[in-house]
């Protein structure tokens, strides 16, 4: 499974949704610490807590419980989550030429 394409996929089918404008927001507005995979984990997780169906469709996907996976210690698969939320920011989100309005 390509953990980036699904989770593009994923939050792009609930891009619509006010958690996953928000989330852009939020993770937009980390400014340098944009960098920072655990923060921008952690704004994942608090969509996944705000949009239960946004958690269930990444469960269904075949990604761990991001609303409920423990960010300390990493393990193996949630680890992996982050590095591909991680990624979809800087190579999906970034290259767009506008993110979607906060509401």
């Amino acid at each position: 499974m390509d953990l980036i394409a699904t989770l593009a996929r994923v939050l792009a089918e609930h891009e619509a949704t006010p958690a996953v404008r928000h989330l852009h927001t939020r993770v937009r507005d980390l400014g340098a610490d944009a960098l920072d995979e655990v923060e921008q984990f952690r704004q994942l997780q608090k969509a996944c807590r705000e949009l239960p169906a946004l958690n269930d469709a990444l469960v269904a996907a075949g990604l761990p419980d991001v609303a409920k996976a423990a960010i300390h210690p990493v393990v193996p698969e949630v680890g992996a989550v982050v590095q591909a939320f991680n990624r979809v920011v800087e190579e999906v989100w970034s290259r767009r030429s506008r993110l979607p309005p906060a509401r």
